[in-house]
């Protein structure tokens, strides 16, 4: 899936499955990334409700990227990534990694990653790479809420991915968590940092 274009605002997408088979269990890959939104502000990705919920795994680079800078103004805001299993299959406890990260925003701000609402939490789980990469001096704002990264589904079993869980590299002002129990982040059993920050 690819949002790119002025004017692509408002878009959802929703209850598909994107880089696996009809069964939402075996690797069926697309060749770049699952979901790309160049460019664009203001769109949905999964939701709050089950049958909201993207299976986004086994893709050939990144579940879903979050990018750019269009004459050297960011214009991929406000986009809203929650509900979805990035890296697993349909059943949220096996692997079915993405090549890369599951969720990599370059040089986008303001975007939301999960949320405290019930049925918001994204797993972000048996990636090859990170878990959450923010990369880039305009991935500014952007906020990672109440997601388990490296779990599964119930939050007990070990489903790591690659590298961090989540890697900030470069960016300003980002949070990970937030001050009530649903904002919590549970980031375990990945194989580098549970959080990394970093500039180049």
């Amino acid at each position: 899936v690819m949002v790119h274009a002025t004017g692509a605002t408002g878009n959802r997408v929703q209850g598909n499955y994107i880089g696996t088979g009809a069964s939402g269990l075996a690797p069926l890959a697309n060749t770049t990334d699952g979901v790309f939104m160049d460019n664009v502000p203001s769109n949905i990705i999964g939701g709050i409700k089950p049958g909201a919920r993207n299976i986004i795994s086994a893709n050939q680079s990144s579940g879903v990227r979050i990018a750019g800078v269009s004459n050297g103004t960011p214009q991929a805001t406000f986009n809203v990534v929650q509900g979805n299993y990035i890296g697993t299959d349909l059943t949220g406890s096996v692997p079915l990694g993405n090549a890369r990260d599951g969720v990599f925003i370059t040089d986008a701000p303001n975007n939301l990653i999960g949320g405290a609402e019930a049925g918001a939490r994204n797993i972000i789980s048996g990636n090859r790479s990170s878990g959450v990469l923010i990369a880039g001096h305009d991935a500014t704002e952007n906020e990672v809420r109440g997601n388990f990264i490296g779990t599964d589904a119930a939050g007990r079993a070990k489903v790591g991915n690659a590298l961090s869980g989540v890697f900030i590299l470069d960016g300003a002002s980002n949070i990970i968590g937030g001050v009530t129990q649903g904002d919590r982040n549970i980031i375990s059993g990945n194989s580098a940092s549970g959080i990394q920050i970093a500039s180049e």
